[in-house]
């Protein structure tokens, strides 16, 4: 990761990739699933940002997961 693309990431111009959290993770010396749970929190708010009823289908998404990790799938 060079410092152009730090710079770009951190200014908004440059959307963060996927495959560059674990890199990241070492250079702030953070836990790489901090990094994950902020890069999808960014992904979700992109999606419903403009949505009258976003909380509403957070909840809905968030017991969606709850529901896979009970049951297994």
């Amino acid at each position: 990761v060079d410092t152009a693309y730090i710079s770009k990431m951190e200014s908004c111009e440059k959307p963060v990739s996927k495959s560059y959290l674990a890199k990241l993770a070492l250079l702030f010396e953070v836990e790489e699933n901090e990094l994950l749970t902020l890069w999808l929190a960014d992904k979700i708010f992109d999606v419903v940002k403009d949505q009258d009823v976003a909380l509403d289908a957070i909840g809905a998404a968030e017991e969606q997961v709850k529901y896979i990790r009970k049951v297994g799938k």
